[in-house]
């Protein structure tokens, strides 16, 4: 392993909960930045990560062996839609799905927490992409204490069961958490409020969970060390800095390519051959 993949490792380690760590949240700072570090700092690193991303997406695509899903979480504005876009930027729609989970519809309300999760799980060589997730079915129960403890400590080890099989069927599985402050949150929904262009993205309902923040935010704390494993783990991603927040989870999507290391598959010699026969014969 060179130098810079060791020093990479150590900054994606960093956002990473340990499984049954329930410290990890307490001294979190979600406006924190390394000393020194700018967004010019990073610019160019970000371009050259972005073409990685895309290069080994075509790969991952081609090959069909494999595929991965990103799980993104976080209290609103905290840049769930604008993470999507930015660090998908360039790669090719083919191979990416985005899915958002809202409030149950009655159909799925009829079936099982997991049915519309599973559903839309991804197909081999695409990345997919769920804003929002199962953990709504975890954590607004929690946060609303509209379901006895002990259901959630079921559903709790239905989500890890799930997560265990689609890892066995070459999910390779990524959970953000973006984490927000406060004061920035307040901030971003004045500016949904001030910007015309950005009045729809405003709802009551943004107001009610903005009363409810430390309940959600106390929801996060506890069912996320329950769910950070090996095969599926967490990363909380500090995202009062939009730009810093981008870096991060790009930094972590490229690590997880790296690993799943896909190549574009060989074509059998014997049907190069053909075809160059073929090409001949109709010239």
């Amino acid at each position: 392993m060179t130098q810079s993949h060791k020093k990479l490792d150590r900054f994606i380690s960093s956002f990473i909960v340990e499984k049954g760590d329930h410290r990890f949240f307490a001294g979190f700072d979600p406006s924190a930045l390394p000393k020194g570090i700018t967004k010019d700092d990073i610019g160019s690193k970000v371009a050259s990560i972005k073409s990685e991303i895309e290069n080994f997406q075509a790969k991952l695509w081609a090959q069909a062996t494999d595929s991965v899903l990103i799980v993104l979480q976080g209290l609103d504005t905290a840049g769930k839609d604008s993470t999507i876009r930015r660090v998908f930027e360039g790669v090719n729609p083919q191979g990416v799905e985005v899915h958002s989970f809202k409030v149950p519809t009655a159909e799925e309300s009829a079936h099982d927490f997991l049915w519309r999760a599973h559903k839309v799980t991804p197909k081999t060589g695409l990345i997919t992409i769920f804003n929002r997730s199962y953990y709504e079915d975890l954590l607004v129960p929690r946060a609303t204490n509209s379901l006895p403890e002990d259901t959630i400590k079921r559903r709790v080890h239905s989500v890890l069961e799930f997560e265990s099989h689609l890892a066995a069927n070459g999910v390779h599985i990524v959970k953000f958490y973006l984490d927000i402050s406060e004061k920035e949150q307040d901030k971003r929904l004045l500016e949904r409020l001030d910007t015309p262009d950005k009045n729809w993205k405003f709802s009551t309902s943004d107001l009610a969970t903005r009363h409810n923040r430390k309940a959600y935010k106390s929801a996060y704390a506890k069912t996320i060390p329950e769910t950070s494993t090996d095969i599926a783990p967490w990363y909380i991603v500090p995202s009062d800095h939009r730009w810093y927040r981008d870096f991060i989870v790009l930094t972590v999507v490229l690590k997880t390519m790296q690993e799943i290391d896909p190549h574009f598959p060989k074509a059998q010699k014997e049907n190069i051959m053909q075809m160059r026969e073929e090409l001949e014969k109709i010239k």
